[in-house]
């Protein structure tokens, strides 16, 4: 529901409005076919990029991804429900990714378009033609920013929120949270307030399944941690009832990775400065930030975020339900997919 909320006629009308309107004697038009390869574990990114096209006027074959064999036939199903002409627009196609011979003829579309890890997308690319228009979609990671302005059980019920929904699964999805102006001192009173709202939450959302690999990559992430925090006190652990989330507090501000499922890691800096010098190197792969708590230095905190590369900056608790017109990757949602043409007057 939070997802597909702004998914409405209007908001779509207006995105087409907005990226195709045309100036005299220039139209836009869609290739004559767009292969989308699809590599999420959430619904909207992948319904976005199978129907955009469509509006392009270019039809779509679609591989779906090992993590999401539904979402690409219910899109399927549900405009040929609407109009079965356009239904037939739209092709789903499923193969093994060890079948090279099916992945090329797949990239030999006019337009490719393909979401994955950097490396998936890169051997994709690789299989492409320079004539072609080929749209990467590739690894991006989102964080939160918490200042001291807002109401702390509020702030941190928005926080657990954006990490809660679809589990940390999508790239809007915060794995670290940055506690601005916090004290290392403070941590408690700051995790306290997360772990009751990330524990109301599970009672609400209980977690999803989680593979046998992901469960060994979180349990040896838990487990360093455990040793780290023994060793010598600059990490703390909390976690849910049956393992359902965790919060990794970092005395060290450095950027660190997450093995998803619910598992925040939890900064303190001392200012923005000490945040965006340590989000700087990883910057190239930073999608979005939710804020909360920053007042009169918010306008600094979203142009700085902005400046690092964020293609979206948007309240805590909103992370997850971004508009259908969200410019991912910093590219708009039809352009990248349509052919510019100026016809010049006598």
């Amino acid at each position: 529901e939070a997802g597909f909320a702004p998914w409405t006629a209007g908001a779509f009308a207006e995105l087409v409005e907005r990226e195709l309107r045309v100036t005299p004697g220039r139209s836009a038009s869609g290739f004559p076919l767009t292969a989308v390869v699809l590599g999420g574990a959430i619904p909207m990114p992948s319904a976005l990029q199978l129907i955009a096209p469509l509006a392009l006027g270019s039809p779509v074959i679609a591989r779906p991804g090992s993590h999401d064999l539904v979402t690409a036939r219910a899109v399927k199903d549900a405009l040929a429900a609407l109009d079965a002409a356009l239904g037939a627009c739209l092709e789903v196609v499923a193969f093994p990714h060890a079948d090279r011979d099916a992945m090329e003829a797949l990239a030999a579309a006019d337009c490719v378009v393909a979401t994955g890890s950097d490396a998936a997308v890169a051997a994709i690319r690789a299989l492409t033609q320079p004539w072609q228009r080929f749209v990467g979609y590739g690894h991006r990671f989102s964080v939160a920013a918490l200042g001291r302005d807002a109401p702390l059980s509020e702030a941190c019920a928005a926080a657990a929120r954006d990490v809660s929904l679809w589990d940390q699964l999508g790239c809007l999805s915060p794995i670290a949270l940055y506690a601005v102006g916090w004290r290392w001192e403070e941590r408690a009173l700051l995790l306290d307030a997360l772990a009751a709202a990330l524990e109301e939450l599970r009672k609400r959302w209980p977690a999803g399944r989680v593979s046998t690999e992901a469960r060994a990559r979180r349990a040896d992430e838990l487990a360093t941690c455990e040793l780290r925090a023994a060793a010598t006190g600059d990490v703390e652990l909390r976690r849910g009832a049956g393992g359902a989330w965790a919060l990794l507090a970092e005395r060290d501000p450095a950027f660190r990775g997450s093995s998803l499922h619910r598992t925040l890691r939890v900064h303190f800096v001392e200012d923005l400065d000490g945040m965006c010098a340590n989000l700087a190197p990883v910057a190239r792969h930073l999608a979005s930030a939710g804020i909360a708590g920053f007042s009169s230095a918010e306008p600094e905190l979203r142009s700085r975020l902005a400046e690092l590369g964020a293609s979206r900056i948007c309240p805590a608790g909103a992370m997850q339900a971004p508009p259908i017109s969200w410019c991912n990757d910093g590219q708009g949602v039809l352009l990248p997919l349509a052919r510019l043409s100026d016809r010049a007057e006598k």
